[in-house]
């Protein structure tokens, strides 16, 4: 006696179930992979906004607060009264190199972000009041503005190449 033949999926249903999944589960392999692939490390994500025109933001505003300090530094060795005023072309471009910094994505590790922002603020601030003619903004610049910044650029390599 030779068993009955199952009848064909298509008179069960069985075909149309598997057809309608599979779309569905094509979908999330799809999904699956494309998370994975965008989930990138610390260092990637930090290269990635360093490439992308962090590095520009921060070689700008630090060549900025260079300048700034060097006309200052000339101006006294020529023995001017008021080495602030050398600077005041320098310190509106800090300033308007700041604003453009401040506006561009955040770092995205914490700990840099925080120490950039410090930074911006500092030669913010230091820039304003070397174009009103204080020669505490100068200071500001090259104390505060500076240091933060060193940490930053610190982090950034600890991060990017590691211990």
């Amino acid at each position: 006696m030779t068993s009955p033949t199952p009848p064909p999926p298509e008179a069960t249903g069985l075909a149309t179930r598997h057809l309608k999944r599979g779309p569905a589960l094509a979908l999330t392999a799809v999904t699956a992979v494309l998370l994975t692939a965008c989930t990138a490390t610390p260092a990637e994500d930090l290269e990635s906004w360093w490439g992308s025109g962090g590095r520009t933001h921060i070689r700008t505003v630090s060549d900025d607060a260079k300048r700034v300090s060097e006309l200052v530094r000339r101006s006294r060795e020529r023995g001017a009264l008021d080495s602030t005023a050398a600077a005041l072309p320098a310190c509106k471009d800090l300033r308007t190199h700041v604003a453009a910094a401040e506006a561009y994505d955040p770092i995205p590790d914490k700990d840099a972000q925080s120490f950039w922002s410090s930074a911006l603020g500092s030669f913010r601030k230091g820039a304003s009041d070397c174009i009103a003619g204080s020669f505490m903004g100068v200071m500001e610049i090259e104390t505060e503005g500076s240091s933060n910044l060193q940490v930053t650029v610190s982090t950034i390599r600890r991060i990017m190449v590691g211990p």
